[in-house]
């Protein structure tokens, strides 16, 4: 890997990265798994299924995802999800496994939102927020699978605000369905994908009254960035990590109080991704 190379994180997962670069031709680019507390990588080939099938005109039609548990084991595995059709948005996916340094293709053709999934609990899951269902494929037993909202979340909005996993959990926040209110939920999924649990509500109308500048937090004014877990022990605390105007702050979900991070100048129409991670000796 040229050290000259502009590369994007893609992933992050349990202490691993799943690269791609040279940037900006990323799409093009080769796909790389990183451990950054060793420095060592592993260059990632393209499944030859996936080669033969998809132009790179289309490039905007896969996504890559990275699975690693390393309390299960110490291999990680990659999963390539590619349209086999543009106007029904069917997909397939092929499975890179490390341990064998090469790719399977999993015979499933399905039908996915064409937005950015997740890896969580042995499965790559998307939301479809516009019929209110969670979409999950199950890699080991390579079926796909479905969780739909409650009732009970019918009530807010079908916007999602965020949606990831954090210390084993995954974690879905809607908005309200008022165009003018400042309030999101948060949820928990079970384990077992039996349904989503309320973990909390939030009001950021009373967080900007308590603002002596008197800052103004509207729809188009906040993001959540990310849903994380801070402590140790008995001493956890959920949290969540807030994008408002020209700054960024810590909310803790369960004391319903904030600390500010930084100011950030911050322009609302621009996209923010960040990556967790954590020190790891794994191989790649």
């Amino acid at each position: 890997m040229n050290s000259n190379q502009i590369l994007r994180i893609e992933q992050s997962c349990n202490g691993l990265l799943l690269c791609c670069g040279p940037y900006p031709s990323s799409h093009t680019g080769t796909r790389y798994i990183y451990n950054p507390s060793t420095r060592h990588y592993r260059t990632i080939p393209p499944p030859p299924q996936y080669q033969k099938e998809l132009s790179w005109e289309d490039w905007f039609e896969f996504q890559f995802y990275l699975a690693f548990s390393p309390q299960k084991s110490p291999n990680y595995e990659i999963a390539c999800v590619w349209s086999t059709d543009h106007k029904t948005h069917m997909y397939k996916i092929a499975i890179y496994s490390s341990e064998t340094c090469s790719w399977r293709l999993v015979y499933h053709i399905f039908r996915i939102p064409s937005y950015r999934g997740f890896y969580w609990n042995g499965c790559l899951n998307w939301i479809k927020s516009g019929i209110h269902t969670l979409v999950y494929f199950d890699i080991a037993q390579q079926v796909l699978k479905s969780s739909p909202f409650s009732d009970e979340m019918d009530k807010y909005s079908s916007t999602v605000e965020y949606y990831g996993e954090c210390m084993g959990h995954l974690y879905l926040i809607l908005r309200d369905k008022a165009s003018t209110s400042n309030c999101f939920n948060v949820f928990e999924m079970e384990i077992d994908y039996s349904g989503w649990k309320p973990i909390s509500r939030v009001d950021l109308g009373e967080l900007a009254n308590q603002y002596g500048s008197g800052v103004s937090i509207s729809y188009l004014y906040y993001r959540i960035l990310k849903v994380f877990v801070e402590g140790e022990g008995d001493e956890d605390e959920l949290k969540a990590l807030i994008l408002l105007p020209y700054e960024i702050i810590s909310y803790n979900l369960k004391k319903e109080s904030f600390n500010k991070i930084c100011d950030y100048p911050v322009d609302r129409y621009v996209h923010y991704s960040q990556h967790d991670y954590i020190g790891s000796f794994a191989n790649v």
